[in-house]
């Protein structure tokens, strides 16, 4: 794998439909080292014609990974089997650790630089965000935001239209993720910011963000993003509720 990426670096390599579904089936290997190998492969054999394949195959593998390492951790813990005694654990494999980080990095630069369809996009830089952490996830966030809000005004209609079309799906999923439960700081961080983005009535707005703060607590990084979003609303809006004052 290590000669293979060597030489598709220098030497972009041209693969069938099944050599690509090989290379992508060491991502199953029980080796942590080879699995690691296989997603730098992967991002290198990637191309136009192929990368929603090999982006969305990752993704997956991202997702199992991240699963495993957290039930494995939980079954891992040193715990109290009786009084007195001691179960210890097994070793697992730092999946969530920096260098899952940096190959994170890796997958979205292959998204960017290949990818034209903007509703897919931003739908997998959202399910990368949910698998990275730290700086990383910082600088997915604020790409996400670039995609969806860019600073052009004079953007031809059929251009707007489309991006409406993906505002409207992605502030769609992040409410069904919401509902089913997720409360993953970065997923309510991206809901606020996209209602007062996205919200024409600055009265809808202010409501729907003040009551996030009821469903979601107080959490002091979270109410910074609500005020920045409440911020927002008054600069692209206008106006503020009296509520939305008496909060801020």
């Amino acid at each position: 794998l290590t000669l293979l990426e060597q030489i598709f670096r220098t030497s972009p390599p041209s693969l069938t439909p099944v050599q690509e579904d090989n290379v992508m089936f060491c991502l199953e290997h029980p080796d942590y080292s080879i699995q690691m190998k296989t997603i730098s492969l992967l991002t290198v054999i990637a191309g136009p014609d192929n990368v929603k394949k090999i982006v969305d195959a990752l993704l997956v593998y991202l997702k199992k990974s991240s699963n495993a390492s957290k039930a494995k951790m939980a079954d891992s813990r040193t715990l109290l089997a009786s009084p007195g005694q001691l179960v210890k654990s097994k070793m697992v494999p730092n999946v969530g650790g920096e260098n899952a980080q940096d190959y994170i990095k890796e997958i979205h630069n292959v998204i960017e630089k290949y990818s034209e369809d903007i509703d897919w996009k931003t739908s997998a830089t959202l399910r990368l965000i949910q698998n990275s952490k730290g700086k990383v996830r910082t600088s997915l966030v604020e790409n996400l935001k670039f995609i969806l809000s860019p600073p052009t005004p004079d953007r031809d209609p059929a251009t707007e239209l489309e991006l409406n079309r993906v505002r409207h799906k992605i502030n769609k999923l992040l409410n069904n993720l919401i509902e089913s439960g997720v409360r993953n700081p970065v997923i309510l961080e991206l809901l606020v910011w996209a209602t007062a983005e996205f919200n024409p009535d600055y009265r809808s707005a202010c409501d729907t963000i003040l009551d996030y703060t009821r469903q979601f607590g107080t959490d002091p990084d979270f109410l910074v993003h609500v005020v920045n979003s409440l911020l927002n609303v008054r600069i692209l809006r206008g106006l503020l509720t009296s509520t939305a004052h008496e909060f801020l």
